[in-house]
C-alpha cells in the first residue's frame, strides 16, 4: 500500500490501516459464497529481504497480510498473520498445485514513492 498519490493501481490504499490490526483481532474474507474468518495471531516487522519471515509452520489455513511500512515507503514490510477459524479449518484441503515456484529475493513492495523519485532510492 502506498499513500504517494503519483503510484499507480486501484488498491493503492487497501492496506493503509493494516498497522491497526491487533492479535485477537478478526478477518473477513468472502470467496466463491463463502464468508471465511481469520483470528490474528502475529504481527511482525522485517526487512524487504527477509523472505523466510513468510514461511511458518502450520497444520491449518493461515492468512498473510502484508504491506510497505512506513506507509508511503519501500522501507520495512509489515506483516500480519491470522489462523481461519470459520468455516471449520479441519475441512480444508491442501492445494493441488505441485509446482514450485521460485522465491524472489525481496518481498514485493511499492513503486519508488515521491520522496524516492525526487531524491533518489536512497532517500
Amino acid at each position: 500500500s502506498s499513500n504517494d498519490l503519483f503510484d499507480g493501481g486501484d488498491y493503492k490504499f487497501i492496506f493503509s490501516q493494516l498497522d491497526r490490526l491487533e492479535v485477537g483481532d478478526s478477518i473477513y474474507a468472502d470467496y466463491k459464497g463463502t464468508r471465511y474468518t481469520y483470528i490474528v495471531y502475529k504481527k511482525e516487522v522485517v526487512q524487504p529481504t527477509d523472505v523466510s519471515a513468510l514461511v511458518l509452520p502450520n497444520d491449518k489455513p493461515v492468512m498473510t497480510l502484508l504491506t510497505c511500512t512506513p506507509l508511503g515507503t519501500a522501507i520495512n514490510r509489515l506483516l500480519v498473520f491470522a489462523s481461519q477459524v470459520s468455516p471449520d479449518p479441519k475441512g480444508a484441503t491442501n492445494s493441488t498445485s505441485s509446482a514450485k515456484t521460485p522465491q524472489p529475493a525481496t518481498i514485493p513492495g511499492t513503486q519508488p514513492t515521491l520522496l524516492e523519485r525526487l531524491f533518489g532510492a536512497n532517500g
